[in-house]
């Protein structure tokens, strides 16, 4: 690829990227890991709440 500029540009920049996709596995798994265990212990609340006075 050869990018040549006017003749009149003094000052001539280029970037370029290359876009290679989201990367979801690692998002998910680092949610997953951090709110698993806060899940588990709302679950156990709720289930003390709904069996209080039951038994």
């Amino acid at each position: 690829m050869t990018l040549e500029g006017a003749y009149w540009l003094k000052d001539l920049r280029l970037t370029l990227w290359e876009y290679q996709g989201a990367d979801y596995d690692s998002i998910e798994q680092s949610l997953t890991s951090d709110i698993q265990p806060a899940l588990a212990r709302i679950e156990q609340k709720i289930d003390d709440i709904s069996n209080y006075g039951a038994g």
